[in-house]
């Protein structure tokens, strides 16, 4: 009964009959409930602390391996150089040029 309500399936109804009082087993049942999610939670908790204090020595490598990775997207192309190389508020002004920019790759 309290495994399938920890999955979800309530029935709080079987406490209606019971002779101390039906707010006695539905009282019961949510602080089970309680310390069930207390503890689900806590288990998160520690495999996501685990799974960091794994991964926290190799961060810097892992940043590096993604940064040589991606360098090949970086390069300077001739025929769209100018359009990647312009800064946020400039690079609109060049987008009226982009058809010609294309005859220009072809």
């Amino acid at each position: 009964m309290l495994f399938e309500a920890s999955l979800g399936q309530w029935d709080l109804s079987i406490f209606d009959t019971l002779h101390i009082g039906p707010y006695v087993g539905k009282i019961y049942m949510i602080i089970v409930l309680m310390m069930n999610l207390v503890l689900l939670l806590n288990l998160i908790i520690a495999i996501l602390s685990n799974t960091y204090t794994i991964f926290a020595p190799r961060s810097l490598a892992l940043y590096y391996d993604g940064v040589i990775d991606n360098i090949a997207m970086y390069k300077y192309s001739k025929a769209f150089g100018a359009l990647i190389c312009g800064s946020p508020p400039f690079n609109l002004t060049m987008l009226p040029f982009l058809p010609f920019f294309m005859f220009i790759s072809i």
